[in-house]
């Protein structure tokens, strides 16, 4: 990139969290992800739609010759790539994608930068140049891996009021070890021993030298890595939801089926969340933010007043108005029969006030329903699988649908017949083709045993 110049972004403001160890434990909303891998596992993918083949025409440290805007510690490890295996070509136009799932935490005139969670826990982000992004796209967007985020500039010069895109229009990239862009520090290389290489592009280290990797093609094969367990999304039986390998890249215990992700402050790392007795009757609900080496002291979200005791709700998860924080849900009697669910969303610091969202009129008590959580109609926003009973033995699957503010009955979507009873299943959650619907799967006796 020539004659850039890069502001400094603001960052979250630090708080206080101070709060005593509860005393009894309801729910650990936590993911696991699969221990060590030959090589550093990254969420980074190539920034342009699958099978393209784009070209790095300015590498680390500028030109060989030690001329171009990369020769500075401020941009050494930056790349400028143009679509196509020459140099001499142009990209205006050409659409880019996220190379990540964040927040975008800066955007000026000609340069913006996402936030993600790393593989290893931490925050870090990644800097696009030179793209005209669409409207409303902002500090505060959230944005997955491989959403569109913009197009390529039109050619121009540092003071070209078009854009500061000089010579073949191009996409300017740079990595850092931390959130922020500017404010984490230099650029770091995509590579691997940095945790930072393309999921799907090649390993990119730096020597030190002046011009290094000027010529390297990258082709897209629009696979990624976008849930951070290793295993690559085309592959991936559960792309949402951390799991090993072995497993298919699902989450091995199916009795978390009714929790979402659990990122409560939106940093791209899981929380734990943990609801604890008031007294005699009310809950309090407690959050442990990670840090990528450790939790914050609890601090208490949100209770339920003098309501409720522990066996007397269901609890569930999930990003439901799709702004980057993981929500919570309980389930609770409406009276002798029938049951509410109830929603409090996160504003990355805390849990609103509890709305009902739905009810089930005089249908149903806890014992007779199971939950599971998923984006069932692809909107991104978070549903609730609920089995009930059909009869005497077999059961239903309704989607409850969210729409930003409440959950809709999606209807019977499947069911088992006469076969099976609740507590004849387990249940399991993710998207197992990989077409971005989530689906959903039982545990079932084949006999006596097996």
């Amino acid at each position: 990139m020539i004659g850039r110049g890069q502001a400094v972004p603001c960052s979250r403001p630090v708080r206080s969290r101070m709060r005593e160890m509860p005393l009894a434990l309801l729910l650990v909303a936590v993911v696991f992800a699969p221990i060590g891998s030959a090589r550093a596992a990254s969420t980074l993918r190539l920034p342009f739609p699958g099978g393209e083949t784009w070209i790095i025409c300015q590498g680390y440290g500028g030109f060989a010759d030690g001329s171009g805007t990369h020769s500075t510690a401020s941009q050494y490890f930056a790349v400028d790539i143009v679509r196509g295996t020459s140099c001499w070509g142009s990209s205006q136009g050409e659409t880019v994608t996220a190379p990540v799932t964040g927040r975008v935490s800066f955007i000026d005139f000609d340069f913006f930068c996402i936030n993600y969670g790393r593989d290893d826990g931490a925050t870090g982000s990644i800097g696009i140049a030179h793209v005209e992004p669409p409207s409303g796209f902002g500090v505060g967007t959230l944005v997955s891996a491989g959403d569109v985020v913009g197009v390529v500039k039109q050619p121009g010069t540092p003071s070209h009021p078009v854009g500061r895109n000089p010579g073949p229009s191009h996409i300017h990239l740079q990595v850092h070890g931390g959130g922020g862009c500017a404010s984490a520090g230099n650029p770091i290389p995509f590579a691997d021993s940095r945790g930072t290489r393309f999921s799907d592009g090649p390993d990119l280290p730096g020597d030190g030298s002046h011009g290094q990797w000027i010529g390297t093609t990258l082709t897209s094969g629009g696979d990624g890595d976008r849930d951070g367990d290793g295993v690559p999304d085309s592959s991936d039986r559960c792309p949402d939801q951390a799991g090993p390998a072995s497993n298919g890249g699902c989450p091995v215990d199916s009795e978390m089926a009714a929790y979402g992700r659990s990122d409560f402050n939106g940093d791209g790392r899981r929380d734990l969340l943990i609801v604890t007795p008031r007294g005699d009757s009310g809950l309090n609900f407690q959050v442990a933010l990670s840090s990528g080496s450790g939790f914050s002291d609890w601090v208490a979200w949100a209770n339920t007043g003098s309501n409720y005791t522990l066996d007397q709700v269901k609890l569930f998860a999930g990003d439901f108005n799709h702004d980057g924080f993981s929500d919570i849900g309980i389930v609770t009697p409406r009276g002798d029969s029938g049951l509410n669910f109830q929603v409090a969303l996160s504003n990355g610091s805390g849990f609103s006030d509890w709305a009902v969202w739905y009810d089930t009129g005089t249908d149903h008590t806890l014992d007779q329903i199971r939950l599971f959580a998923g984006d069932f109609n692809h909107d991104r926003l978070s549903d609730i699988g609920l089995v009930t009973p059909r009869g005497a033995s077999g059961l239903n699957f309704v989607p409850l649908l969210s729409t930003g503010t409440s959950f809709t009955h999606g209807g019977v979507w499947a069911n088992t017949g006469s076969n099976y009873t609740l507590d004849q299943v387990k249940l399991f959650a993710g998207d197992f083709n990989h077409d971005g619907f989530s689906d959903i799967g039982i545990v079932t006796p084949r006999g006596d045993s097996g």
